[in-house]
């Protein structure tokens, strides 16, 4: 009899261990599958890292401490490491790694003690025989996450959300050293404008004076006097004027810099061009757009990111399997009158998937996953537009660079020039003082609009193409 029992519990135990291991053997198949998903994909994505050093707001000087005198690229790299958003836009990375974390996370094992066949009305003894009363003892751990590649799938999953997060930093910092850029220049034609406006203020003052001086007994009435005071008024007000734009300009740059108090910037920068850089093609354009701009990849590593979670949540359709292996003690020797027994116990759960094999949630993913393709066509056609409209606007600015706006300056400088209260009339001297003044201001805006519409362009396309 006691031979019979040992050659039982011993093909039991053979039983159990082959059944692990033709779950071992059944799991390379999911985990070889799961590999080749992880290493293989219907986009062909380049690096991320590659196209992001040869992005368009890579700066190629140290920031200095000092924030007297800032330069463009001093700018960019102040930006960089100090604006809230893009130090807040981090976090989206490293909370997408945690996830990666998570997913690679094995599951507790679970502890079951349970005391059983206890007397309720009665002592068990051998006369009133009963239970006997059982200690049991069990370990269980799911194995399902191995056999079945689920805890792989879901490592992969939570990779590409890394893809899909670093590509959507990537793009808050396009966007963001692109203000930071376009605010760089609005101060700097804030700082020209004020310094034309000074400039015409004494221009005008100088006028009213060569008049008193040339008529010490002149009425305060003279309508020569007035015209030139009422000019003097217009400029003081634009002088105000341009003094506020030019406190905005700095307040909305040290957004970008990050800067808290109130500082007086002074930068380091000019607005005039000394070679201007003929436009690219369109068909070029948008092919550099295509493999540099953060969001495009953003919008690609969302499709395979769906294709992970199809595969994931196929994954997840599998039944639990959870193994346990206990021990058990039978208290016999006050019920039955003999030795207490030690025995130990096998097995496994197993979930069977009749009704729920996740369908729902595989459909969900697929449908997420036909919207991600959908929305990479919108974006190539958004994409293709911000390219098509950043190059015109540049086209435009560099037409007006290079032709119109030199002549017209050269021709108001001639005019101021040439114009003398002592050879011309008043009206002349006052007339080719403002024509001068309105041209010069719309020479500063070309020149501003140049750099932007540049930057622009650069911004669109992701890499610094104009420099």
């Amino acid at each position: 009899m006691m031979v019979s029992q040992n050659r039982f519990n011993l093909r039991s135990a053979w039983v159990f261990i082959l059944f692990i291991t033709y779950n071992l053997c059944f799991a390379q198949s999911h985990l070889s599958s799961v590999s080749d998903l992880e290493n293989s994909s219907s986009l062909n994505i380049p690096n991320l890292s590659s196209v992001i050093s040869n992005s368009f707001f890579s700066a190629q000087e140290g920031f200095l401490v000092n924030l007297k005198g800032l330069t463009l690229n001093e700018v960019i790299e102040r930006s960089l490491t100090h604006d809230p958003l893009i130090r807040a836009g981090l976090e989206s990375i490293n909370q997408a790694e945690a996830e990666v974390i998570t997913a690679g996370l094995l599951p507790n094992p679970t502890f079951l003690t349970n005391q059983e066949l206890m007397p309720l009305t009665h002592p068990y003894t051998p006369e009133q025989e009963g239970g006997p009363p059982q200690l049991n003892v069990a370990i269980e751990f799911p194995i399902d996450w191995f056999v079945f590649g689920k805890r792989a799938a879901a490592i992969i999953a939570a990779k590409k959300g890394v893809d899909v997060a670093t590509a959507n930093f990537y793009e808050l910092i396009r966007e963001r050293i692109y203000g930071a850029i376009s605010a760089f220049y609005d101060a700097l034609e804030a700082q020209a404008m004020l310094a034309l406006a000074q400039e015409s203020l004494g221009n005008f003052t100088a006028v009213e004076q060569y008049i008193l001086a040339q008529n010490k007994t002149i009425p305060s009435n003279n309508i020569r006097l007035e015209r030139v005071r009422l000019s003097l008024f217009s400029s003081r007000q634009d002088v105000r004027d341009k003094k506020i734009k030019l406190i905005e300009t700095i307040s909305r740059l040290r957004v970008f810099l990050g800067i808290k108090k109130p500082l007086d910037l002074n930068l380091a920068g000019q607005l005039e061009v000394s070679t201007p850089l003929s436009p690219p093609s369109l068909e070029g354009a948008i092919a550099i757009a295509k493999e540099n701009r953060p969001d495009f990849l953003a919008s690609q590593y969302e499709i395979t990111q769906a294709e992970a979670g199809i595969q994931l949540e196929k994954k997840q359709a599998y039944p639990e399997i959870i193994p346990y292996i206990g021990y058990n003690r039978q208290f016999q020797r006050k019920v039955l009158n003999m030795p207490d027994a030690n025995s130990w116990q096998a097995g496994f759960q197993l979930d069977i998937p009749l009704f729920d094999r996740n369908q729902g949630n595989i459909a969900k993913m697929e449908s997420i996953h036909t919207q991600a393709k959908l929305n990479l066509e919108a974006k190539i056609l958004e994409l293709q537009a911000e390219v098509e409209q950043a190059l015109e606007a540049y086209q435009a600015a560099y037409e007006t660079i290079t032709i119109e706006d030199p002549a017209k300056l050269k021709m108001a400088q001639n005019i101021r020039n040439r114009v003398h209260i002592d050879t011309h009339t008043f009206m002349e001297v006052i007339d080719a003082q403002e024509v001068y003044l309105e041209t010069y201001q719309i020479h500063i805006n070309n020149l501003s609009n140049y750099w932007h519409t540049l930057y622009a362009f650069n911004a669109a396309v992701g890499k610094q193409v104009l420099k």
